[in-house]
């Protein structure tokens, strides 16, 4: 069952200063258009998400640490 995703939350850390980092993409937000979630089909295949922008480029993102489904 494909489901919608409205948003990523990836690439958590922990900084020197005492406070967290993380990058988040989001449908309609900075030009993404779609994401989609890649579920493993067999042994060495990875969980991932796909990031489609308004200008062509696409991107895989593997570590993540949330996901917002619509």
């Amino acid at each position: 069952m494909e489901r919608s995703i409205e948003r990523v939350i990836f690439n958590w850390f922990y900084t020197q200063e005492g406070g967290e980092n993380y990058s988040i993409y989001q449908k309609g937000k900075d030009g993404v258009v779609d994401i989609k979630e890649h579920v493993p089909e067999g042994e060495g295949d990875r969980w991932f998400y796909i990031v489609e922008f308004d200008n062509g480029i696409v991107r895989k993102i593997f570590n993540i640490n949330e996901v917002v489904y619509e």
